[in-house]
């Protein structure tokens, strides 16, 4: 596997590494998993003396965790020779760090919270350019019954009324990322929550929140990216895809150059042409990892012929 050079980002570091060899993510993972906190610390101070600063890329930790980083960010840096520090958190946090001046490009998968980003003048540009879905990930004997549900909304009221009954805990990566949106999203559209005693936030990326779950026999909600990876890890199952409420878009943001901190942004415009261009739709078209079972982790929805990163 290549190495990028990245940041993790999340809280409750002690079940967090404790989850590291149960998921055999390594010792990387877990120290990047705390360094979240000083991250934006970290990033001020990463330029080399000569030359412009890295180029920082703030993507959602399902980018990550999927390891389709691992193929963007190496191809990027051989096509162009400029280096990219990848900060891997949640969407909600990495439109934070572009508001506070920290990121060049992002990606993320909260199309709300995007669209509010770039009315209010901090993105110059928006591309949607992947898609996979969500899943909702359980205990193999499903003691919420949310099997057959048709819905995403009648899944997760099942698994409030389960909750209630003692049956079932929820967890949450109660972060603010992406995946949190949409989990909100869909408490709101069934209508019943799970009680304290049955909901766990684990204020963490995906991976780890995966890894919780499994260990407590909980449910939560996953990219099926991110599932696919630790598929061959963990006991839990999906149990409920392919229904109304699950779809799942990933939109490149070019950050507007203005506001990024000792920015490099004839660089933040070849970065961002390059995640919305033929090269990385190729890429993505062509990608299959071995943990996935020769499987697709994302589907390219981009522009069919955005120009080449010159």
């Amino acid at each position: 596997m290549k190495t990028v050079p990245r940041f993790r980002s999340g809280q409750g570091l002690v079940p967090v590494l404790a989850l590291v060899p149960v998921l055999g993510l390594g010792p990387v993972l877990g120290l990047g998993l705390g360094l979240g906190l000083v991250a934006p610390l970290a990033l001020s101070g990463c330029g080399r003396g000569d030359g412009p600063p890295p180029l920082v890329l703030a993507t959602t930790t399902s980018v990550e965790d999927a390891g389709l980083l691992d193929e963007l960010v190496p191809a990027f840096r051989a096509r162009t020779g400029l280096e990219v520090r990848a900060v891997a958190v949640g969407s909600g946090e990495a439109l934070a760090l572009a508001r506070r001046g920290e990121a060049d490009v992002l990606i993320t998968h909260s199309p709300a919270a995007e669209l509010a980003f770039m009315e209010a003048g901090f993105g110059e540009r928006r591309v949607p350019i992947l898609r996979n879905d969500f899943v909702v990930m359980g205990p193999p004997g499903d003691p919420a019954g949310v099997r057959g549900a048709g819905s995403a909304a009648e899944a997760f009221a099942r698994i409030a009324r389960a909750g209630a009954a003692g049956r079932a805990t929820f967890v949450s990566r109660g972060n603010g990322s992406g995946t949190h949106a949409r989990e909100r999203a869909l408490w709101e559209s069934a209508r019943e929550r799970p009680p304290p005693g049955a909901y766990v936030e684990s204020g963490s990326g995906m991976a780890a929140t995966v890894g919780i779950a499994d260990q407590r026999g909980a449910y939560t909600l996953v990219d099926r990216a991110t599932f696919l990876t630790l598929e061959r890890r963990i006991a839990s199952r999906i149990l409920v895809a392919s229904v109304p409420g699950l779809d799942n878009v990933y939109s490149a943001i070019l950050v507007t150059p203005e506001r990024v901190r000792r920015g490099h942004a004839a660089g933040a415009r070849r970065l961002f042409r390059f995640l919305t261009g033929n090269e990385t739709r190729d890429l993505v078209r062509g990608w299959r990892v071995e943990t996935h079972g020769g499987r697709a982790a994302f589907e390219w929805i981009g522009p069919a012929e955005e120009g080449v990163v010159p």
